[in-house]
């Protein structure tokens, strides 16, 4: 008697062959994920071009400027119903397409060739606990402020390479930050801040081959530890900002200002924790420095507070990408209970708007990341929206 024959290698070289062949057409768009992974992506920001470091509010400054915590407007608690997501263009288009090729084996092949060239983004997150404490108590004059929260970040990137290779980034980090900020000087125009926090990450680290996966699914070849990595951190972020003491106009104020985050290093094994047994480390999320300048304007005609603002960030997590990537052009203003934003988020549009109810939030912005390393290669256009509640 032969021996049984494995069902799945025929399916194993005619999709090696197909993909060969259509990687061949595909030019440079089925390239690495190369995008600068951050551990959380505010709405807020998104819709203006990414800015973050002299415009963060909330738990938006746990991943911008630390001195921003010194700016929050009002006291606020976060309840459970406090949920963002996200998802890229291509997921979108593709969906659909990839559930109904894997509920059948005839469709598989068919599904993994739609993903060629296309990367599949989705982004959930959560805040809660939060507690967020303006001007709680004065040293010297000088109020400080004591926000915590913590925070819960799933994001997901699936794209099949050139070379035959499944590129999973899959990124689960969760994070407790207690952090201080006060605000000094005469005019309190300097404001500083420290954000301490504890961090845990399971996430993939190496690409998947596709003769690999299909291995898996007889029972050999793919093991968790061939692609996850996991590790625990204790981090400090430090931030400043300062109002300069001239303006170009009344009622204006220029500002500047600069972020260090993660100072220890970033790689996520200080603390050795692990859920799961015999995984590596995660990728890092290594030291990185921001700054820039915003011009702020209390209120212009009809509308309310108003800011533009112009960064330089992720100096030292960009992968060795060019500077575009780190550059960030945001506007916001807004009109009662409704906020207008816009921008430009390394060279590809942004917009945004949201509306706030008090105990209510929505928020909703689009923006494009680029996943190579240059600028204008691959466009990943990406929607994301914030429904929180909070007292």
């Amino acid at each position: 008697m032969h021996p049984k024959q494995n069902s799945n290698y025929p399916k194993t070289f005619v999709l090696l062959f197909l993909l060969t062949t259509y990687a061949g057409f595909s030019g440079s768009v089925a390239q690495a994920l190369d995008q600068i992974v951050r551990p959380w992506q505010g709405v807020r920001s998104a819709g203006m071009g990414g800015v973050r470091l002299l415009t963060s509010q909330y738990d938006e400054s746990f991943f911008g400027n630390a001195a921003r915590h010194a700016h929050n407007p009002t006291w606020k608690v976060e309840t459970p119903i406090n949920l963002t997501g996200e998802v890229g263009a291509g997921t979108i288009s593709t969906a659909s397409t990839v559930i109904s090729g894997f509920s059948d084996s005839s469709g598989l092949v068919g599904s993994l060739l739609d993903l060629v060239g296309v990367n599949n983004h989705v982004r959930i997150q959560n805040t809660f606990p939060g507690v967020y404490m303006p001007d709680l108590f004065r040293v010297s004059g000088n109020p400080i402020s004591i926000n915590f929260a913590l925070t819960n970040s799933l994001q997901g990137d699936v794209g099949v390479r050139k070379n035959m290779t499944i590129s999973p980034q899959f990124v689960v980090d969760n994070s407790f930050h207690v952090a201080f900020a006060g605000r000094f000087l005469p005019r309190e125009e300097l404001s500083l801040g420290v954000d301490t926090h504890f961090d845990h990450r399971i996430a993939t680290g190496k690409p998947i081959s596709i003769l690999t996966l299909f291995q898996s699914t007889s029972g050999t070849g793919l093991e968790a530890k061939d692609f996850l990595g996991e590790g625990g951190q204790v981090e400090l972020d430090l931030g400043g900002e300062y109002i300069l003491p001239w303006s170009f106009e009344v009622n204006t104020d220029v500002v500047v200002g600069a972020s260090l985050v993660n100072l220890l290093g970033g790689k996520y094994t200080s603390v050795p924790i692990k859920i799961m047994n015999d995984l590596g480390d995660p990728p890092a999320n290594p030291t990185a420095f921001g700054f820039g300048v915003a011009i702020r304007r209390p209120s212009l005609s009809i509308l309310d507070e108003s800011v533009v603002s112009i960064e330089i960030s992720d100096i030292g997590n960009n992968n060795g990408g060019n500077f575009f990537r780190m550059l960030h052009l945001g506007a916001e203003t807004r009109l009662s209970v409704l906020s207008l934003r816009a921008g430009i988020n390394q060279g590809y549009l942004a917009a945004g708007a949201g509306l706030d109810l008090k105990i209510l939030s929505l928020d909703a912005a689009t923006y494009g990341e680029e996943l190579t390393l240059v600028t204008g290669r691959f466009e990943d256009r990406r929607y994301i929206g914030r429904l929180s509640i909070h007292l």
